[in-house]
């Protein structure tokens, strides 16, 4: 009974992960569009994005106690009730103070949402199917960030800058988040926490080669992510002159397939014939190159975008899949700071990427593609680290 208990547990949060995804994704590459309508600067969205993802961090500092205090049933649905009213009223508001601050929230509260979802993912995942649970989860997850922007840019298409349908679809989304959660997970039994803070996960990380090389590689990812997200609907638009609605249904969404149909496949091969480590260096090299492809661009091609996009996402989901499976074989289930920590990675990366865009904003003026030369220069100098790791095969 206790398995079967387990294996509905496990099947929820894993619907559960698809919901998420369209929640995330669907307004996900317009959202530093809709600011820049709204009236703020290509600057200002960079210090909003960076501002957020530093809230989020502190915020993140505290989530293992509130999880250990409240139950993580508890917990999450209280955060889910939050973000609704939230995210709705972000769509709503026309004074930009409101916008800005609905941002904020926004934004840390669809961060907890993951590092919840992690939590139960691990919860019921036994360690010697670490890869095949992991490549599942990613699978699922980015089936649901494949499918966000073409929804999101069928939603937006004739429409202009009225991007109001984008946050009511997104929270609607979260309605049949309630029913799974409510009745397969109110009764999952909590495991022992221990009660590591963020600053003390860090520690152990940066003491651990292994670890640090995971954490790294996941940085790196999330850095061209967070410039994904951030910058390249901006510059795909105002300096390629791809209309938004058509990078939304067209471009993004073939972009991601690769993220959809390797990771479940991928976390087979390193449970069972292979490392992490050759998949990892193969695919943060692939995301480099094409970053370094898409800076030197000279002339706009909507079909070269897409290419280079496509490639990007193979190495993305190389690195995705491995860094997961690799870092989750390596901690203790018990300990929601250290997935916490890895989870927040793209908090961090969504801090630093923007702070420094908009440290170089009069440099993009002048040179757009600027920004994705420094990447993929970032991206290479991780590789050593991967290169010495201690494979798991």
């Amino acid at each position: 009974m206790e398995l079967i208990r387990t294996h509905r547990a496990l099947f929820a949060t894993l619907v559960l992960t698809v919901l998420y995804a369209l929640h995330y994704g669907i307004p996900l590459y317009a959202t530093s569009s809709y600011l820049i309508a709204s009236g703020i600067s290509s600057a200002g969205v960079s210090f909003l994005y960076g501002f957020a993802s530093l809230l989020t961090l502190f915020f993140s500092n505290h989530i293992a106690k509130y999880v250990q205090r409240y139950h993580t049933y508890t917990f999450t649905f209280s955060v889910l009730i939050i973000e609704i009213v939230t995210t709705i009223a972000f769509a709503m508001t026309k004074n930009n103070y409101l916008l800005i601050f609905f941002f904020l929230v926004h934004f840390i509260l669809s961060s907890t949402l993951f590092v919840l979802l992690n939590i139960f993912v691990e919860s019921f995942t036994p360690i010697k199917q670490t890869g095949l649970v992991r490549g599942l989860f990613l699978t699922l997850l980015n089936i649901g960030m494949l499918l966000s922007p073409l929804i999101g840019g069928l939603l937006i298409s004739g429409k202009g800058t009225d991007f109001t349908s984008l946050y009511i679809v997104s929270s609607l989304v979260l309605i049949p988040y309630f029913f799974f959660l409510h009745h397969y997970l109110r009764e999952v039994r909590e495991p022992y926490y221990a009660s590591h803070s963020l600053l003390q996960a860090f520690r152990k990380i940066a003491g651990s080669r292994d670890l640090r090389a995971a954490v790294m590689a996941q940085f790196a990812l999330h850095s061209f992510y967070a410039i994904m997200v951030i910058y390249t609907p901006i510059y795909v638009t105002q300096m390629l002159h791809i209309p938004l609605a058509l990078y939304l249904t067209t471009i993004a969404p073939i972009a991601l397939i690769p993220l959809v149909i390797l990771p479940y496949e991928l976390g087979y091969l390193a449970d069972a014939k292979y490392g992490e480590k050759e998949f990892m260096f193969v695919g943060l090299t692939l995301i480099a190159l094409c970053s370094f492809a898409l800076g030197l661009m000279k002339t706009p091609s909507f079909l070269l975008v897409l290419v280079i996009l496509f490639i990007s996402r193979v190495g993305a989901s190389l690195v995705e899949t491995m860094a997961y499976t690799y870092y989750y074989k390596k901690i203790s289930k018990n300990d929601p700071a250290m997935s916490n920590f890895f989870t927040n990675i793209t908090s961090l990366a969504t801090f630093v990427v923007p702070t420094f865009l908009f440290c170089i904003s009069p440099l993009l003026l002048t040179f757009p593609g600027l920004i994705y030369l420094l990447l993929g220069a970032g991206i290479l100098s991780t590789l050593h680290s991967v290169a010495v790791m201690r494979d798991t095969k």
